[in-house]
């Protein structure tokens, strides 16, 4: 039997870098590991100074925003809507995240 949410999620991210660049089985066994994040607005994805995790993040729908702290002032870098990657940099590098991703309004996120 097949899992419709795997081939839903697998339909979603193949028409987005670097998800396009996959082949097929490969992009199938991604989405079969996917996990699907709920969340409200001003939700917390993840801190500026967290350790990275384990996943890179992709918007399927609503919109996250990466904002940097200096000081007391909290500055918008990136909007993040449908299709978007983001924490992909401090994944790969071993670094602790350099912005904070906090949703803006009710949003899924596929962690990759």
């Amino acid at each position: 039997m097949e899992n419709t949410i795997a081939q839903r999620i697998k339909d979603f991210i193949k028409d987005y870098p670097p998800f396009n660049l996959i082949d097929k089985k490969d992009l199938r066994w991604i989405a079969e590991r996917v996990v699907v994040k709920y969340y409200t607005p001003g939700q917390t994805v993840f801190m500026q100074g967290d350790p990275p995790g384990d996943y890179i993040y992709i918007v399927r729908e609503g919109a996250v925003h990466l904002y940097r702290s200096e000081g007391e002032k909290e500055l918008l870098l990136d909007e993040c809507d449908e299709g978007d990657v983001f924490g992909i940099r401090p994944l790969l590098a071993k670094e602790p995240y350099a912005t904070t991703a906090k949703a803006e309004e009710e949003s899924i996120v596929y962690a990759v």
